[in-house]
């Protein structure tokens, strides 16, 4: 145990409106007490924050932008994959510093708070989007199959339902990533709060050269293309990657040619390999992850990237991303019957506008009043007897 005067000097420097009472005046039982119930009172109160960075709603951009593209030619771009990853490897990669930041800090983490935080984040838009989809199907006359696709799509299991083929998935088909995601959220904490600092990376590497395995693995049995392309365990190697670089990327050196070989390796992935159960589409699929953490780590590094995805419109459609990629695949497929041979630029555009109103309205209308009390979570701790009363 430390000396209590080393004691209180920590608590000061962590939160440094302490009453000054907790270091001088006192007996040094009650001081001792007090300085207990202080460290604990502000470990658990501390507001953990990470400071935002444009660059990365930038990249954000440049991820949708591949999805969409790829969904909007029909697969003539066969990469759309590749945009998929970079979201993947973002995620773990923001999430982790999150996270991490408030473990070394605290000492713990508020697990409540995050998942509620994550519920407010997440699932208002898809809410509204899956509500749109089955007033569709109610005009269209194809209720009972959006009916179960939402079920599996609000569920955050459309991934397993496109592996297993357990059921319909309608418009909703590509909530299969937003599960994958969703179900990180949900382990990823709890193995971080079980394992010690210094084991951290050596589970990330051995979890993901597992993953890699299995993937290569299944492949060579035969596994169909769907099994592996939505499987939570073939595909979260992405997000540990990003798990990875949050802990490692101070001490990875940059250098100047990492950028030029993430973008190449990127675009050749996204104009060649098409998602299909080979060796080299999966090889692709690695190359792609780590690709996209040499962006990342580029991408936080002052440089032309910094500049270039910084540029204010970047950012918005960054911000709009999550919406983006809600809206543009339920309204392509939704409304499939009006494409007809000759007015298939005229549709694809017609829903790209479409996409990007709803987006739009959805970000201030429902994302940003939720983001906002997202964050007011855990700002005003509770404090006196009032903290004791039941809810």
């Amino acid at each position: 145990m430390a000396p209590l005067s080393r004691r209180a000097g920590r608590l000061a420097d962590m939160c440094p409106k302490t009453d000054q009472s907790l270091r001088d005046g006192h007996s040094a039982v009650a001081l001792r007490d007090e300085i207990s119930a202080g460290e604990i009172k502000c470990r658990l109160t501390k507001k953990v924050n990470m400071r935002y960075s444009p660059s990365l709603d930038g990249l954000r951009a440049a991820a949708v932008a591949l999805v969409m593209a790829s969904h909007f030619t029909w697969g003539r771009l066969p990469g759309g994959w590749v945009g998929v990853t970079l979201f993947f490897v973002l995620s773990g990669y923001l999430i982790t510093k999150i996270l991490v930041q408030e473990l070394d800090s605290t000492g713990t983490l508020n697990l409540q708070r995050f998942y509620l935080k994550r519920f407010l984040r997440l699932s208002p838009a898809l809410a509204l989007v899956l509500a749109a989809s089955l007033v569709i199907a109610i005009l269209t006359a194809k209720l009972d199959s959006a009916v179960e696709a939402a079920l599996f799509a609000g569920s955050y299991t459309m991934n397993f339902n496109r592996a297993f083929g357990l059921g319909e998935e309608g418009a909703l088909g590509h909530t299969w990533s937003l599960a994958i995601e969703e179900q990180f959220y949900l382990l990823w904490p709890l193995m971080l709060l079980f394992v010690v600092k210094r084991r951290r990376i050596r589970l990330l590497l051995t979890a993901i050269s597992i993953i890699v395995a299995w993937r290569f693995y299944l492949i060579v049995d035969g596994a169909e293309v769907q099994r592996i392309y939505n499987g939570f365990d073939t595909r979260a190697d992405a997000l540990l990657v990003g798990c990875l670089l949050a802990l490692v990327e101070k001490s990875i050196p940059y250098r100047a040619w990492m950028p030029y070989v993430a973008i190449v390796t990127l675009f050749g992935c996204y104009i060649a390999l098409k998602a299909d159960a080979s060796f080299i589409w999966a090889s692709g699929l690695f190359a792609a992850t780590l690709a996209s953490a040499a962006l990342i780590k580029f991408t936080v590094v002052d440089g032309w990237a910094r500049v270039f995805l910084t540029f204010k419109p970047f950012v918005f459609v960054g911000k709009l991303s999550y919406g983006l990629y809600l809206w543009h695949y339920m309204l392509l497929i939704s409304a499939i019957r009006f494409q007809q041979d000759d007015n298939r630029v005229l549709y694809v555009t017609a829903v790209a506008v479409v996409s990007i109103g709803l987006a739009i309205a959805s970000y201030f209308l429902v994302e940003l009043p939720f983001n906002k009390l997202k964050d007011r979570i855990g700002r005003r701790p509770r404090t006196g007897a009032a903290a004791e009363l039941p809810a």
